[in-house]
């Protein structure tokens, strides 16, 4: 707790634009490699210190938690609440002997009370309510809890003081409104591509459920353990040089067979190419066997190919390229999509378009290159574990490319909406030293 709050102040100098002048020191990297993700299974406390950190920077932007635990600000916060019990008190026995003067609406209720004072009473006690809520998130907010143990290490007479430590205990035991649910937006293109939003008329004006055709958010899934330790696993391997997926190529040696895909013209088609390949693996697969055999590496390249998806989609501010660039991608695959894929209805009939357009000699679009890695992966590893190696090993290191962007509004702006996976990373490369993409790959 005390290690997130201490990281959180140092990444609230990243908001207000300060440097961070030790990023480039080598003890700024060992903090994180050799600290946080010292063993492989440190991977669950790394993260969820983030996720602490994360929280305290919600509060520190959203929330009046940051005033409030300053100087004298709580004792206030407390004469406030204890005079609000008092005053409830005080009124309530005024109410007892209240009666409604003369010629004044006095209509009588089954209690035998006016419905002025019935009206007072219920007011009180709604007043008396939000207070006493907001009074316990504050005793059990990660304010709180840094604030007491800070005092008991401070103290030496709290110390060996049972009823101290119980009630720290209480304390630090629950964690209440977390703004991050620790789940992944999912998208997935040639499961979407053909959908229409449904339209309502509203005081006569169309107006669509979704954004736009084609668009279709799939249901968001919970953070898989796999995700995290694949990830952590990058970190290590690729150290502080991060690429777009070319290192993890080279270790797997495929690099020859595949890296032409991660040179294409902007990152965004990068990005959609590899999900469209992916896909067609998924499905290549699932016809054969279970998917829930497949192991973890299935999990972490189907689980982030879908997220990196979504944030093109719905969230394109995380990713490398402008915006309105990324857009424009979307739109123009979405596009061909439609044109190739068109009276497809399930998986099995989309794998064998796809495949198919691989031997056309049409116009190589996006999706026909999507179509081409895929056909690559499949006929040229014929290994499928070792496929999916190569698959989640791509995406644990693109996420990380991902994540190390140097745009720090994005963030900002999506923690106020309950955060994002990517900033958890993003914060996380911070303290590592990592503030931008290789150099050499944003040049791509």
């Amino acid at each position: 707790m005390c290690l997130s709050f201490a990281l959180f102040r140092l990444l609230c100098r990243r908001f207000a634009g300060y440097s961070l002048s030790e990023s480039s020191h080598e003890k700024t990297w060992k903090l994180v490699r050799n600290g946080l993700l010292f063993k492989e299974g440190d991977n669950e406390r790394a993260f969820r210190v983030i996720e602490v950190e994360l929280s305290f920077l919600y509060d520190f932007f959203y929330t009046k938690y940051p005033a409030i635990f300053r100087g004298r600000m709580l004792i206030f916060k407390i004469i406030q609440l204890i005079t609000v019990v008092i005053v409830f008190w005080f009124t309530v026995s005024t109410l007892q002997n209240y009666r409604s003067p003369n010629g004044y609406l006095n209509l009588i209720t089954i209690t035998g009370h006016s419905v002025d004072v019935l009206v007072t009473g219920i007011m009180m006690m709604a007043i008396i309510f939000v207070d006493i809520m907001q009074a316990f998130l504050l005793i059990f907010s990660d304010w709180s809890k840094v604030m007491w143990i800070c005092k008991y290490v401070q103290k030496e007479s709290w110390q060996n003081r049972k009823w101290i430590e119980k009630m720290i205990e209480i304390v630090c035991h629950g964690s209440w409104l977390k703004p991050w649910e620790g789940k992944l937006g999912q998208y997935s293109l040639l499961e979407s591509f053909d959908h229409s939003p449904f339209k309502l008329i509203y005081d006569y004006i169309v107006t669509y459920c979704t954004s736009r055709p084609g668009i279709k958010e799939n249901a968001h899934i919970e953070l898989p353990v796999e995700v995290k330790k694949a990830v952590a696993d990058s970190i290590r391997i690729n150290e502080r040089r991060l690429t777009n997926g070319v290192a993890s190529l080279e270790r797997n040696g495929v690099a020859d067979q595949l890296s032409w895909a991660c040179r294409l013209e902007t990152q965004a088609h990068v990005f959609m190419v590899w999900h469209i390949a992916t896909s067609l693996c998924e499905f290549k697969s699932s016809e054969q066997v279970n998917p829930q055999s497949l192991g973890e590496n299935f999990v972490v390249a189907t689980s982030l190919s879908k997220y990196c998806a979504y944030l093109a989609v719905f969230a394109p501010r995380f990713l490398p390229d402008h915006a309105y660039t990324t857009e424009l991608i979307i739109d123009k695959v979405l596009g061909e999509a439609k044109d190739v894929l068109i009276g497809c209805k399930n998986r099995t009939s989309i794998y064998e378009k796809l495949m198919a357009l691989d031997k056309d000699n049409t116009e190589e679009t996006i999706i026909k290159r999507g179509a081409k890695l895929g056909h690559v992966m499949i006929e040229g590893i014929e290994d499928e574990e070792l496929r999916w190696k190569v698959l989640a090993d791509f995406w644990a290191e693109l996420m990380l490319f991902v994540a190390s962007s140097n745009d720090i509004q994005v963030h900002a702006d999506y923690l106020a909406r309950g955060g994002e996976f990517v900033t958890h990373l993003w914060a996380l490369l911070t303290h590592a030293g990592i503030l931008t993409q290789d150099s050499t790959e944003q040049d791509v």
